[in-house]
């Protein structure tokens, strides 16, 4: 027993130094990937917009929080702990780390074991005759049998020329690039709840214009009606008066249902019922969330290496450019080790010659190569295939930077834009409510016509809600600055991020979904 182990092992152990001495030997197939220097990708030196200033530096991470709103913070933060896209987003990381785990395993040696036992019965008879067919004798042959067999495979395909250890690189990349994925997922969805929430508010406050609006309108088809029994005025007057109600009161409806459907927004982004939406809205309505005040310091060159899109193209890059060594070493010679190691054990009683037992111990080990002669041209078109998909990954990349650098710039002329143009709406909006509460004055004082407060209540109404949508806007556009620099996320979220865990980093959410 001890020769029939030793033996093959010994074997083993020549062949697979051996194979380690020519792996060695051997380069690995392939282009050396660098990852993309972002200052060389024409990024300007510094931003065409001013970039905010103020007192005090911003902060990206958990950038909602600097905008005065508890509701929208813990409305963002429920999203996060509970959107299905995330979860998807985290089964893509799964299964992209799974199959990061196939591809290390493959270039590794392979050892399995069985094992068998069975019974078999065997009856036989035979009958002879004499010569001259006077004669019969017959002879019965039982026999009875248990074999019991074991056996160990062995095998390993030599990593010759690095094919393997690119396929396992290719498939570490995509991984890498999922993370970033899920990073960049979680960015776009807190944006979206801010905007919706925003836009909620705004609703809000519109809803109470618009109220406020009725009750004034109301208000002077009273006073119309009363001059109109008293002769003062034609009943042309009170037909324009009752008129105007009804506008007013359908534009109220139609605010209602626009607040409505902002709600259902809501709870299909964070998970909530509409109850719970409705509590949570129920503070501080038609409160439009206030855009930070201080400085914001991104240079070019930050915000492109903390936007995850950004980090997924260069990880598919990478993942291109591996690819191109896998199919180039497909093309190539391989070499793999096979052995097996197996015992059998029969033992059984034959009526012929009693009880017996036959054992055996095969064994057997040796290099297996395979050589590719011809193949019709499908190597060189995989290869040639591999480096399109390196140039596009390539072209990709280079589109993803230039495309953040737009998103940025627009997002710092939008910011500053509106930052300017707010104090004009504001002081617009009071001159405008002074003039309406002095021509209201007038007409109940009969001292104006009923068509000059028209004029004026239309004049107050449009720069109201010129006033909110402008201070909309700067809140979207202070919110699409946050996701254009990278909403939080930075590169070490994605180089120190552990490929032995399954699930991502947990979120910093402290909510927790009723």
């Amino acid at each position: 027993m001890k020769d029939f182990v030793s033996e093959p092992f010994r074997l083993c152990c020549r062949v697979a130094l051996s194979g380690s001495v020519l792996l060695a030997g051997c380069s690995t197939v392939g282009p050396s990937y660098q990852a993309p220097d972002a200052t060389a990708q024409a990024l300007p030196t510094d931003w065409q917009a001013p970039v905010p200033a103020g007192a005090g530096t911003l902060e990206l991470s958990q950038w909602w929080l600097q905008f005065g709103s508890p509701t929208m913070a813990e409305l963002i933060d429920t999203a996060l702990a509970t959107s299905p896209s995330l979860e998807a987003a985290v089964a893509r990381i799964v299964q992209a780390r799974a199959n990061a785990g196939i591809a290390d395993a493959a270039w590794q040696p392979t050892v399995s074991a069985g094992a068998g036992l069975s019974r078999s019965r065997t009856w036989q008879r035979d009958t002879f005759r004499s010569a001259d067919d006077t004669a019969q004798r017959a002879t019965t042959t039982r026999d009875h049998a248990t074999t019991r067999s074991a056996v160990l495979d062995m095998s390993w395909e030599l990593d010759l020329f690095g094919g393997r250890r690119r396929h396992a690189e290719a498939s570490r990349a995509t991984a890498e690039a999922r993370h970033a994925d899920w990073w960049g997922a979680r960015v776009s969805l807190a944006a979206e709840v801010a905007k919706a929430y925003g836009e909620r508010r705004y609703c809000e406050a519109l809803q109470l214009i618009a109220q406020e609006d009725l009750r004034s309108r109301t208000e002077t088809h009273r006073l119309t009606r009363q001059r109109l029994d008293a002769g003062f005025v034609p009943a042309a007057d009170a037909d324009r008066t009752e008129a105007s109600v009804a506008e007013a009161a359908g534009v109220l409806k139609g605010v209602q249902g626009d607040c409505a459907v902002l709600a259902n927004q809501l709870v299909a982004l964070t998970g909530l019922d509409h109850a719970q939406i409705s509590a949570r809205l129920a503070r501080d309505v038609a409160v439009l969330p206030k855009p930070p005040s201080g400085r914001l310091e991104v240079l070019p060159v930050q915000a492109i290496t903390q936007r995850p899109d950004v980090a997924a193209a260069e990880r598919q890059l990478a993942a291109a450019s591996a690819g191109i060594g896998v199919a180039q070493a497909a093309r190539l010679p391989s070499l793999r080790l096979i052995g097996s190691l197996g015992i059998n054990v029969v033992r059984g009683s034959n009526s012929s010659v009693g009880q017996y037992q036959t054992e055996t111990r095969p064994w057997s080990f040796g290099p297996s190569l395979s050589l590719p002669l011809f193949d019709g041209g499908k190597g060189q078109a995989q290869e040639a295939f591999a480096r399109g998909v390196f140039a596009e990954a390539s072209a990709n990349y280079q589109s993803s930077v230039r495309l953040a650098v737009q998103e940025v710039e627009n997002a710092l002329v939008r910011v500053d834009s509106l930052g300017r143009r707010l104090s004009d709406f504001e002081h617009a909006q009071a001159g405008y409510q002074r003039y309406f509460a002095a021509t209201e004055a007038l007409f109940g004082a009969g001292a104006t016509s009923l068509l000059a407060l028209e004029d004026a209540r239309r004049v107050l109404l449009s720069s109201r809600q010129s006033l909110l949508s402008e201070q909309l806007a700067q809140l979207q556009a202070w919110v699409s600055l946050y996701k254009a620099v990278g909403g939080g996320w930075t590169a070490a979220d994605l180089t120190t991020a552990s490929h032995d865990t399954v699930v991502p980093p947990p979120s910093n959410s402290s909510a927790k979904n009723p």
